[in-house]
């Protein structure tokens, strides 16, 4: 684990120009750019048209839409680290495919992102905490595309730190449908088809919380560290075969969903914005198969470690109360 920690510190001098001829062996398919702007939205059911603001470009609704050598995006493509991730790769003229349960986001996003990079993007709307029912849909519409980078940005967080007790069944249940199972779903879809090429990469984004026991995040913090487990585990079964599975831990990332982590974010070199966090992290895509992502995170990554767990705990109870503070005051 140390190894893989320094390593990533090296690569991370320069993380302004990522290696895209590492990426695309991973990706399965040479660069190319699309000459026409197409926006496809894998609806599941519905299909119909509508035209961007400025009416020039169509964004189509499809129920199947074919599309070689995709990147595939879970829940968090649509904001935060995903969409930064997504961006990245898109800079790289990959195509993209972005899953998401708020459809008016995915839109926003996607045309944004085939604007600015000419690429080809594919949106599916999907509800992840809906549990089993949402993943037969998906898998068809899935079936024939060929997808070389599977990006797990998946979270449901606590909106402020709280005691187990205090956290009703729903919240437990979308925690364990979303945290946990969407990524085991996701994986189980789509690496067959990574297999049978020979090459491929799966990215599960968890968190710097899998370091140690965290008082008041106990469900959401366990999830993390499941998540960092599956993934190395995973890594080991199937290198072998050509797949590249890392496990991908930051720690605080500015963003505008950001809510209890807001007041340790003051410090760009501590929590640096989503986009800076991206640009960091695919760099180390195809090299490190478990690393914070960013030259800081990987420093506390590295304190979180070796500190005494009744270290790591005392601290971790002192932010969290002052979130549930700050989150009285504001309620």
């Amino acid at each position: 684990m140390r190894g893989d920690l320094i390593k990533t510190n090296r690569i991370l001098r320069r993380p302004d120009r990522v290696d895209a001829e590492r990426l695309f062996p991973l990706v399965g398919k040479s660069r190319t750019r699309g000459h026409n702007l197409r926006v496809r939205v894998v609806h599941l059911r519905a299909e119909e048209e509508i035209l961007l603001s400025d009416g020039s470009k169509s964004v189509e609704f499809f129920t199947a839409a074919g599309c070689r050598g995709c990147v595939k995006f879970s829940i968090g493509g649509a904001d935060g680290i995903g969409k930064a991730y997504a961006e990245e790769l898109a800079s790289q003229g990959i195509n993209l495919i972005l899953i998401s349960h708020d459809r008016s986001k995915l839109e926003a996003t996607a045309i944004a992102i085939s604007e600015t990079f000419n690429i080809e993007t594919i949106i599916i709307e999907a509800d992840f905490t809906k549990g089993r029912e949402m993943y037969q849909p998906i898998r068809e519409a899935l079936k024939d595309k060929e997808i070389g980078i599977l990006v797990n940005s998946v979270d449901v967080p606590y909106e402020h730190p709280r005691f187990f007790l205090n956290a009703s069944e729903d919240e437990l249940w979308d925690l364990i449908n979303v945290n946990i199972a969407a990524t085991n779903m996701m994986i189980h879809i789509l690496l067959p088809g990574m297999i049978q090429r020979k090459k491929g990469a799966i990215v599960n984004i968890s968190s710097g919380s899998c370091c140690k026991p965290t008082p008041q995040m106990a469900t959401y913090s366990s999830t993390q560290t499941y998540l960092d487990h599956f993934s190395r585990a995973l890594h080991f079964e199937y290198a072998s075969k050509g797949i590249f599975v890392q496990s991908l831990l930051p720690f605080y990332v500015k963003n505008n969903s950001a809510s209890h982590s807001d007041g340790f974010c003051i410090y760009s070199w501590i929590a640096p914005s989503a986009n800076v966090y991206a640009r960091h992290a695919i760099s180390t895509l195809g090299i490190s198969h478990r690393t914070s992502g960013y030259w800081m995170h990987s420093i506390q990554f590295l304190f979180a470690q070796y500190m005494p767990e009744w270290l790591w705990v005392w601290g971790a109870t002192l932010m969290n109360n002052r979130s549930c503070r700050k989150a009285a005051c504001t309620s």
